[in-house]
């Protein structure tokens, strides 16, 4: 058990569960477990780099991009003197707070953006500078904010990307991930990477962002038919553009190639886009009457629900969904982000769980730490002191109260096991699979101080078996859809399965002496 533990730790600290163990191609260097990247003299400018990696993946049969969530790695393989753009952008929208809303340009991280007060992120000291600084390069190996426009790179640094669309269709969400306050960049420095075209109908655009696999969003102007395409990182439109008269409308691909292949060649990769062009026209790309499934209401543009009578608990409705789903070929699943839209279908005397919970993590913050159960957001939780969740007057003020749910129109923090919901509530998920290959990290998305929930009456969905090693309980929650995260007790070979929503393990448990192994699943 030891021998396999050593081992395991080793080349499992990033478990690609491809059965195969991956290696970087030929010219490439391995910066860190997993993270294939290479480096070309070049001088370019941001969108060049970006084009650069795009080409240079075309002609290797691979899907390449400029690093952005590993940009670390690239230190690895830099030197001084040296000016290389990453894929770090805040172009999509602007606070005053200069750590807040920077984003990855990684396929499969659509919804990430750094919170306020952000650390993640090692920038050099003093930066970012300001609010126009919304590009981020290597100057010397050192990280700064830097303008779009003003200087171009000494080298191009290309990363190979584990994710290629293999989907035949994709959702198209407006006004996603919010509405945003003006569609426009707030100064000339900065125009991010735009295509732009002229077409009669909103579907023409969608489908002309749909055949560049580096789409990120579009928009369309409907008085003149404009179209204006988002290409590699998505962006506000340049600041040029606000004197139009007229209505603009914007798209965004929230499932932005949550899928992974890292072998699949773009030109299989096209093929499999085919069937779009035919069933774009009856897709959630329109302006109106969006096409829910049989049953289902859309309870806004782009979301569909489904509305069952049926008393349940927590994890019984979750299972619900599942199963449910399954038996329509959906993906379905509690709501979570438009937990809103739920007040559209239930009656006004009635209850059900949503999928929003506190059960990974706990501070003294009862508004920190709440979790979406949507496929694809798993890296997010509400930040300290959040507003954006409506909840009833006072809600939650108890360390126990984990679990959300609707009550006669209003939202409550409960404990799990306090109620029972008369209705359940299903959301179609864009994200229609998990993933064929992806990566399980050690300790994601943070370190935990415990792994243990708290005691009282919460213990979220899980099950446990016992493995003889840590590789078989990893494939084990593979195999499941539902499977959030895994724990492994090193000592034991106890193996615990967390389901639908992610979660710290049950208190019960907190006795067993010995070393807990946590695995998150950050693309689920």
């Amino acid at each position: 058990m030891q021998k396999n533990r050593v081992i395991l730790s080793i080349l499992l600290q990033q478990i690609l569960i491809q059965y195969a163990q991956a290696q970087c191609p030929a010219d490439f260097t391995e910066v860190s477990p997993g993270v294939c990247m290479i480096m070309t003299t070049r001088s370019s400018t941001f969108c060049g780099s970006h084009s650069y990696c795009e080409q240079e993946g075309i002609r290797r049969s691979l899907r390449l991009t400029v690093p952005g969530k590993n940009y670390l790695g690239m230190k690895n393989i830099l030197s001084s003197p040296s000016y290389v753009y990453t894929g770090l952008s805040n172009v999509l929208n602007r606070t005053t707070n200069l750590q807040q809303g920077w984003r990855y340009n990684d396929p499969g991280w659509a919804l990430f953006e750094t919170p306020p007060s952000d650390t993640n992120i090692q920038w050099a000291i003093s930066h970012p500078i300001n609010l126009t600084t919304s590009f981020a390069a290597f100057l010397d190996l050192q990280l700064m904010s830097v303008l779009q426009l003003t200087r171009k790179s000494t080298h191009v640094v290309c990363e190979i990307s584990s994710k290629a669309v293999n989907q035949s269709v994709e959702l198209f969400k407006r006004d996603w991930p919010y509405p945003i306050s003006t569609m426009f960049l707030n100064d000339l420095n900065n125009l991010a990477c735009f295509n732009s075209f002229n077409v009669t109908f909103l579907s023409e655009c969608a489908r002309k962002c749909k055949r560049q696999t580096v789409c990120r969003s579009f928009y369309f102007l409907k008085e003149t038919g404009q179209c204006w395409i988002s290409l590699y990182v998505d962006s506000l439109l340049p600041s040029s553009l606000a004197a139009l008269n007229g209505t603009w409308y914007i798209w965004d691909l929230p499932a932005y190639s949550a899928y992974v292949n890292t072998r699949q060649s773009v030109a299989s990769t096209m093929q499999n886009n085919v069937a779009f062009f035919v069933l774009c026209e009856l897709m959630l790309v329109q302006l109106t009457q969006g096409q829910c499934p049989t049953g289902f209401t859309e309870t806004d543009p782009g979301v569909c629900m489904y509305l069952a009578v049926q008393s349940n608990s927590f994890c019984g409705s979750n299972s619900f969904c599942e199963q449910f789903g399954l038996s329509r070929g959906l993906r379905l699943f509690l709501p979570g982000k438009n937990y809103k839209s739920m007040l559209k279908i239930l009656p006004a005397t009635s209850s059900a769980f949503t999928g929003l919970t506190s059960l990974l993590n706990r501070s003294s913050d009862y508004r920190q730490g709440w979790r979406f159960s949507d496929p694809g957001t798993a890296w997010y939780e509400t930040p300290p002191g959040d507003t954006s969740i409506q909840w009833t007057l006072g809600e939650p003020s108890q360390r126990d109260q984990l679990v959300s749910i609707y009550y006669n129109g209003s939202f409550f923090a409960a404990p799990q096991f306090s109620i029972q919901a008369s209705h359940i509530v299903c959301e179609v998920s864009p994200v229609q699979s998990v993933a064929l290959a992806e990566t399980f990290q050690l300790d994601w998305p943070y370190r935990m101080s415990s792994v243990f929930l708290a005691e009282g009456g919460n213990v979220g969905c899980q099950l446990s078996t016992n493995t003889s090693t840590l590789e078989e309980c990893c494939h084990q929650c593979k195999r499941q859809p539902a499977c959030r995260a895994f724990y492994y007790h090193v000592e034991t070979g106890n193996c615990w399965f967390v389901y639908f929503v992610d979660t710290l393990l049950p208190s019960s448990e907190s006795g067993t002496s010995g070393t807990w192994l946590r695995y998150g699943r950050p693309y689920w």
